[in-house]
């Protein structure tokens, strides 16, 4: 089994998915390359700076995490491109934070930032709505392919 970091990132992208978002199919999990407006609306994922959080001072041996995700929402520029990557942000909030999301305990991810970039210009011009999401579970020491 794979690590729970990985499981909650394959867990975010397939309910991202499944929700039928503006992006549609067009859900991105550490995309390196730069996005081609061809591909937008898109959503991407990544782990974020922040990485995890890890909290030993537990009984049994179990450990209290907190991952970091990143989670982009970009859009072309043109008419209201700002509000589309708002908008597009929502969706995600609503998928992420649904019962039946396939994530580890349903109910442990929680919003914790987020912001608008605008990038480029002319043709080539975006807008990012860019969320930081906490995603907290726990393992036991040894075992963190395994949510508790």
């Amino acid at each position: 089994m794979e690590h729970v970091q990985q499981q909650i990132l394959d867990a975010a992208k397939a309910a991202l998915v499944a929700a039928g978002t503006d992006a549609g199919v067009r859900v991105y999990l550490d995309h390196a390359d730069p996005l081609e407006v061809a591909d937008l609306p898109a959503i991407e994922l990544a782990e974020a700076p922040q990485g995890e959080d890890v909290d030993a001072k537990t009984v049994s041996g179990a450990e209290s995490r907190v991952y970091s995700v990143l989670v982009s929402c970009v859009v072309a520029g043109g008419a209201d491109y700002a509000r589309r990557a708002r908008e597009l942000g929502r969706q995600v909030e609503v998928a992420l934070t649904a019962r039946a999301a396939p994530l580890p305990r349903p109910g442990r991810a929680q919003l914790a930032a987020a912001r608008m970039t605008l990038e480029g210009d002319g043709e080539s011009l975006l807008a990012k709505r860019e969320q930081l999401w906490r995603f907290t579970y726990t393992t036991r020491r040894g075992a963190p392919d395994i949510a508790l």
